[in-house]
């Protein structure tokens, strides 16, 4: 069904679409960390494609989420975010969706699209169910460790703290690591810190909520060293 907006513009020739209950579709993601995040991708009447990231927000990304089973998103993501390279055609651009659909197809949407290459949708859902790792799979450093390194990590003791800079259940994540000063030292050295935002997403946020106490992260963002509190 085409459907015509007081915005449309006159001399784009594609086609807007309204919701198309007979369409057999899937939906996945992909190159994220784990099931809860990634590059959407969508299947329409037997074609894989993604999504343009053209008026992509968190309404879109909700509407993804519960799509595939998760309560709700923590970020909708733009220009490739998890690097898919451009490795499937766009099937929708434009999406409109309230935020209350159970399916993505059931947004408004155009199924021709003006983007050029690395404009692939994605979401970060809040994943309930996701443990903790002891090391971040994301963090290529830690493999090939010598085994001295490996058991001076195992020693070390890490503490988490939140502080209450935006209320009083959010704020800035620090990070506490004790660990002896030498193998037959009782004596500890403590050092405290902040966290660097490079790949800290839903997960990681979740991880640090649940170290402090709190089932999961409702919402998280990145804020500037500047404001770090003083340790």
């Amino acid at each position: 069904m085409r459907l015509e907006t007081p915005h449309d513009d006159p001399e784009d020739s594609r086609a807007r679409f309204e919701s198309k209950s007979h369409e057999r579709t899937d939906i996945m993601l992909l190159d994220g960390y784990d099931e809860s995040e990634g590059t959407v991708v969508i299947n329409i009447n037997g074609r894989w494609g993604s999504i343009c990231d053209d008026n992509w927000s968190l309404k879109e990304a909700t509407v993804v989420c519960k799509q595939l089973g998760f309560p709700y998103a923590l970020q909708a993501t733009t220009r490739d975010f998890f690097a898919s390279n451009g490795m499937h055609p766009y099937l929708m651009d434009d999406v409109s969706c309230t935020g209350n659909e159970t399916r993505l197809q059931d947004c408004n949407y155009w199924d021709e699209h003006d983007c050029s290459n690395r404009e692939e949708a994605g979401v970060v859902c809040l994943n309930p169910n996701l443990k903790a790792d002891l090391y971040n799979p994301r963090n290529p450093q830690i493999h090939g460790l010598s085994q001295n390194h490996m058991q001076a990590m195992r020693q070390q003791k890490f503490g988490v703290t939140v502080g209450k800079q935006f209320g009083p259940n959010a704020g800035i994540v620090m990070i506490s690591i004790e660990e002896p000063r030498s193998q037959d030292d009782a004596d500890a050295v403590t050092v405290v810190g902040g966290v660097c935002p490079d790949r800290f997403f839903g997960p990681e946020a979740n991880v640090a909520c649940r170290s402090i106490g709190y089932p999961y992260a409702s919402a998280y963002k990145k804020v500037s060293r500047h404001i770090l509190p003083p340790v």
